[in-house]
C-alpha cells in the first residue's frame, strides 16, 4: 500500500492528526479490512460493518482494494461497507475514575454468567437518570436487538407486588424510568437475565468452533494481564 498512494492521500484521512503514526494506523487498517473483509470474486461480498467516524478509513481501503495490481490478479472483490453508530456500554458513572473502568466498566462479549452477574449488579443505575443508565442500553442494543425470538423482541420486568412490566424499545424502557415506574432494583435483574441468555448463545457459538475457542482463550489471556496492571 505505501507505493499505491501518496503520503498527501494517507494524511488526508485525518488532516487534524498530526503525528507520524497516524500514517501508519492507516497503512494497517487498510490491511485489516483486506484480511477480514476481501473475497473471492464471483462469490458473495463480505459486509464490513464500521463506525462512522472511520468511514475515511474504510474508503482508503476500498479505493485500494479496486486499484491494486496484486489485489486484482488475486481475484479479490472488496467488501461492502455498513456504517453502524457505535453505542456507549460503559457500566460505571461517566464521572468514574479512568482505572475503574478497566475490567468491570464494560461487559465483554465471552463474559462468564458469574462475571456478568457481579458487573450488572454494579452498573451505574442512578433513578430517574436516562442521560446514562447502562441497564437501559443493554437492554436495547443487546436484548431488544438480538434476544430469544423473532422481532419485535420484549424485555419483561418482574416488580414485586405488581404485575410484570413489558417494554419494546428504549423509549418505553426510558420514559418509565423518568417517570419512576420502573426501578433500578427490578430493572437490573431482568436486565441481568436477558443478557446472560444472549451471551449464552455466543459462547456456545464459540466454543463449538475449535479455532475460535482457541483464539477466545488467548484473549482471555491477554485481558487478563491487560486488567492485572495497576
Amino acid at each position: 500500500m505505501g507505493r499505491a498512494f501518496q503520503l498527501s492521500r494517507v494524511r488526508a484521512v485525518d488532516e487534524s492528526n498530526p503525528e507520524a503514526g497516524q500514517v501508519l494506523a492507516a497503512v494497517m487498517h487498510v490491511a485489516d479490512v483486506l484480511a477480514v473483509g476481501a473475497s473471492a470474486a464471483g462469490g458473495a461480498a463480505t459486509s464490513v460493518a464500521h463506525p462512522p467516524e472511520q468511514a475515511a478509513l474504510h474508503a482508503l481501503a476500498l479505493e485500494y482494494l479496486s486499484t491494486d495490481e496484486a489485489v486484482a490478479e488475486a481475484k479479490l472483490q472488496p467488501p461492502v461497507l455498513v456504517p453502524v453508530a457505535q453505542a456507549s456500554l460503559n457500566l460505571k458513572a461517566l464521572d468514574a475514575p479512568a482505572d475503574v473502568a478497566v475490567g468491570d466498566g464494560e461487559l465483554l462479549l465471552l463474559e462468564t454468567q458469574p462475571d456478568v452477574v457481579k458487573k450488572i449488579k454494579k452498573a451505574f443505575c442512578e433513578p430517574g437518570n436516562v442521560a446514562h443508565c447502562p441497564p437501559i442500553a443493554l437492554a436495547t442494543e443487546v436484548v431488544l436487538a438480538y434476544g430469544d425470538g423473532a422481532a419485535p423482541r420484549q424485555l419483561v420486568v418482574p416488580s414485586k407486588g405488581a404485575e410484570p412490566q413489558s417494554f419494546g424499545s428504549g423509549a418505553q424502557l426510558q420514559a418509565a424510568f423518568a417517570a419512576g415506574t420502573l426501578h433500578p432494583g427490578d430493572l437490573k435483574p431482568a436486565v441481568r437475565d436477558a443478557v446472560e441468555a444472549v451471551l449464552q448463545r455466543v459462547r456456545a457459538h464459540v466454543l463449538a468452533d475449535k479455532e475460535l475457542a482457541a483464539a477466545e482463550k488467548e484473549m482471555a489471556k491477554v485481558h487478563k494481564r491487560m486488567t492485572s496492571k495497576k
